[in-house]
């Protein structure tokens, strides 16, 4: 299985270089395999237009497109695209003090609507492992997103509360390490989400970000949702990015109980 992230040259294309990541897809916090629930909400989902998830109040759209088994791994396409957009083009021509610049739409097709892609990455799942080909708008922290949507409420395949978590492998040398010393606590994190949100204030318009996301919820439903009005959570979202971080440890200098060894190593 190929670990870390691994450079990969595309056919016909000598200059260009593709990442590919690859992370651990966890159910619950567990160690129920991502595979099998993920293909039983692909199934259920054939309409290409019930996988389209708004992440937002914008116009942005999430979907898995493409899927499919291939020696025992479920494959596909994870895109990205805005309803509507319009691509800028630069018109260069002779004879000029300046190039003009405007915007095209998507070439119209009969029966249907087409939009412009904004990224578009490739998955395979081999039970909890996940490889990902991520483009520079869709990475692991949005297909997670995703799924989490999909399996909790598109499907419903999984409780509502169950979190999807794609995270990182520890490596070779980590795992050596764990397995010489007791674990005596974890520390684990991710991004809150910023999404803007236009609104009127004095009759002045301006920009307000808003964070979204499993963490967020968590850390709302821990902390109150007057504490983020307080701390001008959303200038900090414009400017940084915020990350959430829990940590879980045992204190004192006793040595742990093999029960609490096994909840930190989960």
């Amino acid at each position: 299985m190929i670990l870390g992230r691994i450079g990969e040259r595309v056919k016909g294309m000598a200059k260009t270089t593709k990442t590919v990541w690859y992370k651990l897809g966890r159910v619950g916090g567990g160690h129920d395999d991502l595979q099998p629930p993920l293909e039983t909400a692909l199934r259920q989902l054939r309409d290409p237009f019930a996988r389209v998830f708004q992440p937002g109040t914008g116009e942005l759209r999430w979907v898995v497109n493409r899927f499919g088994r291939h020696r025992g791994l479920l494959t596909g396409q994870f895109l990205s695209y805005e309803a509507g957009q319009r691509q800028p083009t630069i018109t260069l021509r002779d004879g000029v003090q300046q190039f003009d610049l405007q915007s095209i739409a998507p070439p119209a097709v009969q029966g249907a609507r087409n939009e412009f892609l904004e990224g578009i990455a490739y998955f395979a799942i081999s039970g909890k492992h996940v490889i990902l080909m991520p483009s520079r708008s869709l990475g692991s922290r949005e297909f997670e997103g995703y799924l989490n949507w999909l399996l909790n409420t598109a499907t419903q395949v999984l409780p509502q509360d169950t979190v999807i978590a794609i995270v990182d492998q520890p490596s070779t040398k980590t795992r050596r390490k764990l397995a010489r010393k007791q674990l005596r606590g974890v520390t684990l994190g991710t991004s809150l989400h910023p999404v803007a949100r236009a609104e009127t204030v004095n009759g002045e318009n301006r920009v307000v970000y808003e964070a979204e996301g499993v963490s967020f919820d968590a850390l709302r439903g821990l902390l109150g949702p007057g504490l983020f009005d307080r701390v001008k959570l959303s200038d900090a979202l414009e400017a940084d990015n915020v990350v959430v971080q829990v940590t879980i440890r045992v204190q004192g200098k006793q040595a742990i109980s093999d029960a609490t060894h096994d909840v930190l190593e989960q």
